[in-house]
């Protein structure tokens, strides 16, 4: 699961269900699952059924930044060795980005927690 608990599926069913803004009817196989938890529906099929819709053209690409590959360092067999050789990379707290990130959100959202995938 999404937590990193393990939970062992009954099995699968197929449900109709339908849009209630389109009202377009669709047949989705749920897993069953013992536990009476909530009902999930993965973003793609979500996507699918016009459910959610993402803007993928509000989206910016932007790519990793260089690093610059010094030949020692594939000559590392050890952490020791690599502590030794690069240090400075374990001078940092954890969870720092190497630059600035910058956000931009709707001020208008409603906010919810949402289970990672």
């Amino acid at each position: 699961m999404w937590n990193g608990t393990n939970l062992k599926p009954l099995g699968t069913t197929r449900l109709k269900v339908k849009n209630p803004k389109t009202h377009k009817k669709y047949s989705i196989e749920f897993v069953v699952v013992p536990d009476n938890l909530m009902p999930l529906i993965g973003a793609c099929r979500a996507q699918q059924k016009e459910l959610i819709t993402v803007h993928q053209d509000n989206f910016v690409a932007v790519p990793p930044p260089r690093r610059q590959m010094r030949e020692d360092i594939r000559k590392i067999g050890t952490v020791d060795e690599l502590v030794q050789c690069r240090g400075d990379m374990f001078s940092k707290d954890l969870g720092t980005l190497p630059s600035t990130v910058h956000l931009q959100i709707d001020e208008n959202a409603e906010p919810s927690i949402m289970p990672s995938h």
